[in-house]
This record gives structure tokens, C-alpha cells and sequence, in this order.
């Protein structure tokens, strides 16, 4: 297995185009592609396909297809959260700014020339990541992808710096899990994540962190402890850092949502709060966090890249509406 220090030598991953769709149910045909896919699913069900092999996928699986693999996606739910990204390990310059879009049924890449992601060294970590992954760590992966639409949406200047960034995050979380993490935090995993969920399900609602003790089961002293140890903060600061990530995507994906409207459904009692909040945690204002620049990384979310799959973007915005409506009842 190559050591860290030889690995970073050549590892330069680089973003090419991601998205945030919600889907009605969908279908991908077998096809190849020149570069790596990541998929997560937050909400819904599939079976994703990976040289000839079926996995059914549900809420909180990641799926890692290689390069030039024959692969093929289906969301069979009524609706299917379900976050990718399209990336180089090894950046190439012009060879890797490409607008990707190879329609299914493509099964050889060779008229794709250069486009297609060179071989990896011998002994990298990343072969072992095929087909569906499942560890204690993909809730946080699957953030982090969510993390990299919301900067390619924003379209902000150094985009490519931030998503490539995020994308090393995204890398490291996965070798953690997938390799183990230490006993200690595994003993607490259970609990956290119940937390975790528990918060992202309840985050318009006047949650308290005595509310979210009560539903794992353990006291508020605990609590703090333990996400002070594993996420570096308070419950109340993880609650208000989940209400703010919901709230970018919000502002990013519904033009006609205004920042009150935001506000409310992600939680906040006044629009004071919410500013002050939002501002402390991504040092803008959410009006000025809404100011689009020049795509750099392309986005589904803004509708920057169509034809991607059968189903049309505006189709994905309509089902997020009707989600948006049934939350707007609660």
C-alpha cells in the first residue's frame, strides 16, 4: 500500500461537474464514463449496477464508480435524494476541463481520447472503493457533496480551489471509514447518528437540545460531551450549523424563496437571528451568500448542465416544491 507522503505526490483531485436532484422514479442505461462518479443517496431507494453487479441502495449509501467501468442507476422510490459528483484523483489540465456528458448506452471510450482518467499507481487506497460503500463515516461524506453543489452553484471566485478542496475531505472521510475508526468512537457512533438524523428530520421545528437528549436516550451533559469530542462543537451549534446548510440550499435552489421564507423553514423565530447566524457561520449575509458569479464548476442545481439524464431539471424542481409545501404544512 503507498504511504501518504508518496500518495500526495500526485493526488490532486479536481471537480468537474456535480448535482443535487430530488427524482421521480429513474433510469440511467448501462454506459462507461471517463472519470470517477460518486453518488450518494440521502432519501429513496435504487439498485445502482457496477460491472454486472446489482446493489440495492437506500438512505445513506454511497456509490463509487470507477472510470471506464460499465455501470448502470436506477431510483425505484417516488422520490430519490440523491447527490453526485463527477472528479479526477489526478488533475490534467486542459485533459480534465471538459464538459462531461456521455449519454447512456456509450460503452467504449475510445473516441474520448485524453478525457479518459489515466491508471492510478499500483497500491492506492482508492481500488478498494468499488460498488456500494457503507461506513460509519457516510453521513459526513455525503455532506460534504452536498457542500461541494452548494459552492458550484454559488459560482464564486476560486470555486475550483474550494470544491477541490472539499473533494480531499470527501477522500479522507471515505479511507477512514472504509479502513476503521478507533473503538472509542465507534462505542458513541450509535448514539450520534441517531442525534444527527434526528436534528436534519426536526429542522424547522423549535428544537431544543434537551429534545434531541431525550430521543437518544442519554442526558444533556452526555450529549454535549460527545459532540464536543466527535464534531467539535455543542448541540446547539451543530443544530444551527444544520439549519444553515439547509438554508444555502434553500436560497441557492428557489429563486422566488425569499430570506424570511428561508428563515422559517429551516427553523429561525425571526429574521434577525437568522442573519446573524448565517453571517457567523459563512461571513456574508444571506443576501450577499446569494449573489451568483461565472459558473466554474458545473451544476446541475442551476441548471447549468442538461441532458444529463432522461428526466428533465425542471422535473427535479417540481418534486422539491411539493416536498417544500408538505414542510411549509408541518
Amino acid at each position: 500500500m503507498e504511504g501518504e507522503d508518496r500518495i500526495l505526490r500526485w493526488l490532486k483531485p479536481y471537480v468537474r461537474h456535480c448535482g443535487n436532484p430530488t427524482r421521480p422514479p429513474w433510469r440511467l442505461g448501462t454506459r462507461r464514463i471517463p472519470d470517477y462518479l460518486l453518488h450518494a443517496v440521502r432519501d429513496g431507494e435504487g439498485v445502482f449496477t457496477l460491472d454486472g453487479v446489482d446493489y440495492e441502495v437506500e438512505a445513506g449509501d454511497l456509490f463509487w464508480v470507477p472510470p471506464n467501468t460499465d455501470h448502470e442507476l436506477r431510483g425505484t422510490s417516488d422520490a430519490m435524494s440523491c447527490p453526485y459528483v463527477h472528479f479526477d484523483l489526478v488533475y490534467r489540465g486542459r485533459d480534465s476541463q471538459y464538459l462531461f456528458n456521455v449519454p447512456a448506452g456509450i460503452r467504449d471510450l475510445s473516441p474520448y481520447g485524453r478525457m479518459v482518467h489515466p491508471p492510478l499507481p499500483a497500491g492506492n487506497p482508492f481500488d478498494r472503493l468499488k460498488g456500494r460503500v457503507r461506513t460509519p463515516l457516510n453521513g459526513r461524506v455525503i455532506e460534504l457533496i452536498v457542500a461541494i453543489c452548494n459552492e458550484a452553484a454559488r459560482s464564486q471566485p476560486y470555486a475550483r480551489w474550494k470544491t477541490s478542496g472539499l473533494m480531499f475531505e470527501i477522500l479522507c472521510e471515505l479511507l477512514r471509514g472504509v479502513e476503521g475508526v478507533p473503538e472509542s468512537y465507534m462505542a458513541h457512533l450509535p448514539v450520534l447518528e441517531k442525534a444527527a438524523a434526528f436534528v436534519r428530520e426536526h429542522v424547522a421545528d423549535a428544537l431544543s437540545v434537551s429534545a434531541v437528549a431525550r430521543f437518544t436516550g442519554i442526558s444533556v451533559p452526555e450529549l454535549r460531551a460527545l459532540f464536543v469530542q466527535h464534531y467539535g462543537c455543542s448541540p446547539r451549534a451543530f443544530i444551527r450549523r444544520v439549519r444553515i446548510e439547509k438554508a444555502k440550499e434553500l436560497l441557492i435552489e428557489y429563486e422566488d424563496i425569499n430570506i424570511t421564507e428561508a428563515a422559517e423553514l429551516v427553523g429561525f423565530s425571526c429574521i434577525h437571528s437568522f442573519t446573524r447566524a448565517f453571517k457567523q457561520i459563512e461571513g456574508v449575509p444571506p443576501t450577499a451568500f446569494r449573489r451568483f458569479g461565472t459558473p466554474h464548476v458545473h451544476s446541475e442545481m442551476r441548471g447549468q448542465l442538461r441532458g444529463h439524464t432522461d428526466l428533465h431539471i425542471e422535473e427535479h424542481a417540481a418534486i422539491k416544491r411539493r416536498m417544500l409545501a408538505l414542510q411549509r404544512k408541518r
